[in-house]
């Protein structure tokens, strides 16, 4: 019983120590100004970093040269209405930069990959 009511506790002092962490980032400001870092994205206080609506610009990695275009919802994707008449598979990856990849070109990235891989079949 003694073991039981320490678990909980302890448990109970990490999820408020944990709260109170989320909390405190919630009202820290953007941690800096990405628009002289990277104008291709920005911070939005509900969720993070986020692509910027139509951005284009030519990114230069090496010796790979490509286009980079988001769309209006600032995904790096080719725009999609809404609704889906055609029933075709749509992907959505959320994740880091590796999901996004800025580095590589649109048809390159694995989110379409995977679109165009499930709608051949």
């Amino acid at each position: 019983m003694k073991f039981a009511q320490n678990f909980l506790l302890a448990v109970a002092g990490i999820f408020l120590a944990l709260l109170a962490l989320e909390l405190l980032a919630r009202w820290l400001p953007p941690p800096f100004d990405s628009s002289q870092t990277n104008p291709a994205e920005s911070c939005w206080p509900p969720t993070g970093w986020r692509g910027n609506p139509n951005f284009e610009t030519t990114i230069a990695t090496g010796n790979y040269v490509h286009n980079l275009k988001l769309n209006s919802r600032g995904m790096h994707d080719t725009e999609q209405p809404e609704a889906n008449p055609d029933g075709r598979f749509r992907i959505l990856m959320l994740g880091d930069s590796f999901v996004h990849a800025i580095q590589v070109s649109e048809p390159d990235t694995a989110h379409q990959i995977l679109e165009d891989t499930l709608n051949h079949t």
